[in-house]
């Protein structure tokens, strides 16, 4: 299982078949390691899954050693790593082909080790994502497939009422929204094959 960390390029059209590519989105500082257990989720399911998490794992994390290198050099910000790879797992822009997924999990923030004050609020970085993905699904909802998109939202994340109206008002109230980080990474698994 290909694992892509910031800010590798790894050119993912050579490889052939074209696998699944499933994209973590989410809180990092103050959201715990909730990307580790999707991983092992994900690897279990979909062994041959390239998963691109935005967290910066180092050599001492239990994941790094599935990392895969590349073009260290190519982005020049994280946050155009992170545009660059939500794009392609929401959209398929890879090889016209459409076989992946964006999945956003939404934790509450950890007691134990919230997001430092000094960084701004918690999940700051996904609200304004969401809020993208939010009008890309509301411009395609006339199209047959829209983006491919799963989220899920922790009971407790500040917010959760507000996005799951928001969500549900642009898809005519036809977007499951789940609750367990396991009913997200299932439902980003069957999205995505």
């Amino acid at each position: 299982m290909p694992l892509l960390l910031p800010k590798t390029l790894f050119p993912l059209d050579f490889l052939k078949p074209i696998p699944s590519f499933i994209y973590l989105g989410g809180p990092i500082r103050g959201g715990a390691d909730w990307q580790a257990e999707a991983i092992d989720q994900l690897m279990a399911a979909m062994p041959d899954c390239v998963i691109c998490c935005p967290s910066r794992y180092t050599q001492e994390h239990r994941h790094y050693r599935h990392r895969v290198s590349g073009d260290e050099t190519y982005f020049d910000r994280q946050t155009d790593w992170e545009d660059h790879y939500m794009k392609m797992a929401a959209l398929g822009q890879f090889s016209g082909e459409r076989s992946g997924c964006l999945l956003f999990w939404l934790p509450r923030e950890d007691a134990a080790h919230p997001r430092p004050k000094s960084l701004g609020p918690y999940a700051q970085d996904t609200y304004g994502e969401l809020g993208y993905w939010r009008a890309i699904i509301e411009s395609q909802c006339h199209k047959s497939r829209g983006p491919r998109i799963v989220l899920g939202i922790e009971h407790g994340f500040h917010g959760f009422k507000k996005l799951y109206r928001d969500f549900n008002r642009v898809a005519s109230g036809n977007f499951p929204i789940h609750t367990t980080l396991r009913e997200t990474v299932e439902h980003a698994i069957r999205v995505a094959a």
